[in-house]
């Protein structure tokens, strides 16, 4: 057994023998809302143990729109299956999930025919270019049901274990969130603090947002309200400057521009922790 496995096992061993602690208060507390409580925590607990006996590592990328998280999406999974194009395509929650055979979920239902890549990707396309249509029609109700995409293909990094040096039985799933518009986006934020507060987080810039202390600051006032679910903590936070092959000749030097943004995101977050960023060049 490895060391992440035998953690698994003990906190898993940890959380039952305090639930069972617990639980031996039930009928000592008879106050309704002592009871109401001890059903939250039942919920709590089933989750937790779901969580340990089934765990995942998951993957969140968030950025602006256009900055590039689809085409780093479909790079990460050696795929090309989450639509990408010039302006954002993003609409809705995309979950890419490993696994051996390939099926596509959408809002709850299943799709049965077996779909290659290109199938994927022309579905999915579709699917959010109507979402999206629908979502920009103020005629329309705001209320509907959220568009929730998830594709179960095999992974090119989890096919190879030595890529990610995780246990075995660990899950991955990849979840590409809509890009955020303003600062006040509503919908992101709220997304991202449902999906993104246990997650590893990569966070995408373009790099001709990153050219000048504006556009800098401009981009980081947009991001930071998601950025702040994170309370601080970079550990889990990870930094693609996209697109730096666009780049002009009369840009400043890569790494003061590197420098400048690790300045910018420090001062957003309070943190004097090393941040991770990683230069990428999209085609």
């Amino acid at each position: 057994m490895t060391n992440n496995e035998q953690l698994l096992s003990d906190t898993l061993t940890i959380l039952n023998n305090l639930f069972k602690v617990i639980d031996s208060l039930r009928g000592i507390f008879i106050d309704p809302d002592f009871q109401g409580s001890f059903q939250d925590l039942d919920n709590e607990y089933k989750q937790a143990i779901d969580k340990l006996e089934n765990p995942t590592l998951s993957i969140v990328m968030i950025g602006l729109t256009s900055s590039g998280k689809s085409t780093i999406i479909n790079a990460l999974i050696g795929r090309k299956i989450a639509p990408t194009a010039n302006e954002e395509k993003t609409a809705g929650i995309l979950t890419i999930k490993h696994s051996d055979t390939s099926f596509l979920c959408i809002n709850g239902k299943e799709r049965g025919e077996a779909l290659n890549d290109k199938s994927l990707y022309q579905i999915i396309e579709t699917e959010m270019k109507e979402y999206a249509k629908n979502r920009n029609d103020q005629s329309l109700n705001r209320n509907d049901q959220s568009l929730m995409i998830t594709v179960s293909v095999p992974l090119l990094f989890v096919c190879n274990p030595e890529l990610l040096g995780l246990p075995p039985k660990i899950k991955v799933e990849l979840i590409d969130l809509p890009g955020i518009r303003t600062s006040d986006d509503e919908d992101s934020i709220n997304l991202f603090k449902e999906k993104g507060n246990k997650a590893f987080i990569i966070v995408a810039l373009d790099y001709q947002n990153n050219t000048d202390e504006v556009k800098r600051k401009k981009l980081l006032t947009q991001l930071k309200p998601n950025l702040d679910l994170l309370n601080g903590k970079t550990d889990s936070l990870f930094f693609i400057l996209n697109k730096f092959n666009l780049r002009k000749q009369e840009d400043e030097p890569l790494d003061t521009s590197i420098r400048k943004l690790q300045d910018s995101v420090r001062g957003c977050f309070k943190s004097q922790s090393e941040l991770k960023i990683m230069l990428i060049a999209e085609p």
